[in-house]
């Protein structure tokens, strides 16, 4: 049986089909992806500017005097802006945090803010979430 595959056709094992190979593609966009490079690293610039996100809070705030907001409402958009502004600070901000933050603050403006001042801020707010 040397050599062969003990069936009675009599092939040897270096004839016999193999097992198909199977691959798997997958398409990746706006991401950062490294694979089977071992000390490889990736850096991005994220692109925050302080003077945009301060013209934002300075919106919102604009926003929260005209507008009769329920007092739950006012505080959830205070800790999201207080949340953006200590980022903002930090010698590290933390991209993942801002943007949960900014898109915290867009659901509740878009739910509660029907002005022209809110259509204001939400434009800048699809703006800055496009830049993280």
């Amino acid at each position: 049986m040397n050599g062969f595959c003990g069936c009675e056709t009599g092939k040897k094992k270096e004839d016999a089909p193999s097992a198909p190979i199977h691959s798997t593609t997958y398409n990746v966009f706006d991401s950062n992806f490294i694979q089977g490079s071992p000390g490889a690293s990736i850096s991005a610039n994220i692109g925050l500017q302080k003077k945009e996100f301060k013209n934002l809070i300075d919106g919102i705030n604009q926003l929260l005097q005209s507008i009769d907001f329920k007092q739950e409402t006012k505080k959830q958009i205070s800790t999201d802006i207080g949340t953006i502004q200590l980022h903002l600070d930090s010698p590290r901000p933390n991209p993942s945090i801002i943007r949960e933050s900014l898109n915290s603050l867009k659901t509740i403006l878009g739910n509660t803010a029907g002005s022209v001042l809110a259509s204001g801020v939400l434009s800048t707010i699809h703006y800055l979430l496009s830049k993280l």
